[in-house]
């Protein structure tokens, strides 16, 4: 399997030969750090304890794990922050959003957030919990959408949004 730096440099050829632009404005190798901070971890190696105890540091000094701007009224839910969105909830990223507090949290505080996001969604699937049921019975058809179990919802009252979506989150 090839390294980063490798990808990036057959990535630069491939470019070079199909473009009369520089290699510098052209590289489409995997993406560099977004943050002066996180350029040392930004790497192929697997992460020390200390590189991840940085990325944290670094996250929490610069309030990227501050959610509160994002949180649905009336729920521990997290939306994307569109304001004519803002009840509609997605389940992979509130888990991801509590996977995050969950691993970065040293005074419990994120800890309890992970939980209450978790609980959330564990609460809306029991409220929906007929439509695995149907779909493991053979009675919904999964190939159609709006039978299967709903990964888009309403955030404020967990439930299903009538708006067609395909909830298919790989």
């Amino acid at each position: 399997t090839k390294t980063r730096q490798q990808k990036r440099q057959s990535t630069t050829k491939t470019t070079q030969k199909h473009s009369n632009k520089s290699p510098k404005t052209m590289d489409l190798g995997l993406p560099k750090a977004f943050h002066p901070d996180l350029e040392s971890v930004a790497k192929d190696e697997l992460l020390t304890s200390g590189d991840v105890e940085r990325v944290r540091v670094s996250l929490t000094k610069n309030k990227t794990l501050d959610l509160s701007a994002f949180k649905v009224a009336g729920s521990h839910l997290v939306t994307n922050g569109n304001p004519n969105q803002a009840s509609m909830v997605w389940v992979r990223e509130n888990m991801f959003a509590a996977f995050a507090l969950y691993t970065t949290d040293r005074g419990g505080t994120g800890t309890k957030e992970a939980i209450a996001i978790v609980n959330d969604v564990a609460t809306y699937f029991l409220k929906h919990a007929a439509r695995f049921d149907d779909v493991i019975a053979g009675t919904a058809d999964p190939n159609i959408s709006m039978e299967r179990p709903h990964v888009r919802l309403n955030g404020n009252s967990l439930e299903e949004l009538e708006e067609y979506w395909n909830h298919k989150q790989n």
